[in-house]
């Protein structure tokens, strides 16, 4: 083989039905042939192409460059591995990958070479706006731990100056006592949507830390259970919680867990909610169920209810839709799972933790 013969079959079919670009050089790196996808991807004919060097066809700076190099690896018989290479044409910035082999006959010489090429411009452009929306995302999340956390100190001011308006009540005419009554509701709302926020920020950034501990969950489950007797809309609980279910898990985020579960169940569903918690085998196994106010949820939409700020009853929304985003972070933390039902019986949430 002395010359770079292009005229047989094998080399007429590999241009024709090669799934990449191909474009076949001479010892000068001029062009001797180009295939139909070479074609397409570049927007240049044949005729455009063929006795041209790279700086010819493309007249670019980074052209030049790659000619330089790609003449250095075809005099030296080394290939070039896949490499990113961005020109402009007109408006648009097109980005390929291409790779070189040099082609050496019999005796040793290299009479040509191979380059293969990729146009790469839609996938780049969607790695970059998948980099733009995760640092966009990390931006909000530091910006929610930033507000979250400068706003407490504010509202403890104002919770402290409603605490001491309601201890000397005696003293304020009942206008002025309703307002204080009402201030101190509202802060503790506000303290809650906050601490949300700061949960949610913890949750995408992976630092929410646990605090583990030996207690039985049935305590946590007769907790949450009087809180919702005696909160601002009292509801009951049916309880069937079975025998002792010691685990070593962070008490006060299971309580959060189990009140946002509790809290979703009285807020969405028909009363009564109902807590059950049994052991099966070596985990908790922890069931809060309701009865629907209309028709079950679609099981399409299930698993989007654990998603961040997503309400589906958004005309009696009350909170910024993070409860259960939060209590599936909080299960996920223990190495345990969240998970949802819904049939014409009604909808159950079932949490299943490891014990140790």
């Amino acid at each position: 083989m002395a010359s770079l013969d292009l005229d047989t079959p094998l080399v007429r079919a590999l241009l024709q039905n090669a799934p990449v670009g191909i474009a076949i050089l001479d010892r000068d790196g001029r062009h001797r042939a180009v295939n139909a996808e070479w074609c397409r991807q570049t927007r240049r004919s044949p005729s455009e192409v063929v006795g041209k060097t790279a700086s010819e066809v493309w007249g670019t700076p980074e052209s030049v460059a790659a000619e330089r190099e790609q003449l250095e690896r075809l005099r030296s018989g080394r290939p070039v591995e896949w490499q990113d290479y961005t020109h402009r044409e007109g408006e648009e910035t097109v980005h390929y990958r291409w790779g070189f082999t040099p082609v050496i006959a019999d005796d040793g010489k290299v009479v040509g070479g191979v380059a293969f090429t990729l146009k790469v411009t839609d996938q780049v452009n969607v790695e970059r706006a998948l980099e733009a929306l995760q640092r966009a995302e990390q931006d909000r999340d530091l910006f929610l731990a930033a507000l979250g956390h400068d706003l407490r100190g504010p509202l403890g001011v104002i919770r402290t100056g409603a605490d001491l308006l309601l201890r000397s009540s005696a003293a304020l005419q009942p206008d002025v006592q309703r307002i204080a009554a009402r201030t101190v509701r509202s802060v503790s709302r506000m303290t809650r949507l906050i601490s949300q926020l700061l949960d949610f920020a913890r949750s995408r950034s992976g630092t929410m830390a646990l605090h583990p501990s030996s207690f039985d969950l049935r305590e946590v489950c007769e907790e949450v259970a009087t809180d919702a007797a005696v909160s601002d809309t009292p509801a009951t609980l049916e309880l069937a919680l079975g025998p002792a279910c010691t685990g070593f898990w962070d008490r006060d985020r299971l309580e959060q867990l189990v009140h946002n579960l509790v809290a979703n169940a009285i807020e969405h569903g028909a009363p009564p909610a109902r807590v059950t918690l049994r052991s099966d085998g070596g985990d908790a196994v922890l069931v809060v169920a309701n009865a629907n106010r209309g028709p079950p949820i679609a099981p399409e939409t299930l698993p989007r209810l654990f998603e961040p700020f997503h309400q589906p009853d958004r005309e009696h929304r009350s909170g910024l839709g993070l409860g259960l985003y939060i209590a599936r972070s909080i299960a996920e933390a223990h190495r345990g799972a969240l998970t949802a039902e819904s049939d014409a019986q009604g909808t159950r949430f079932t949490l299943r933790l490891p014990r140790s």
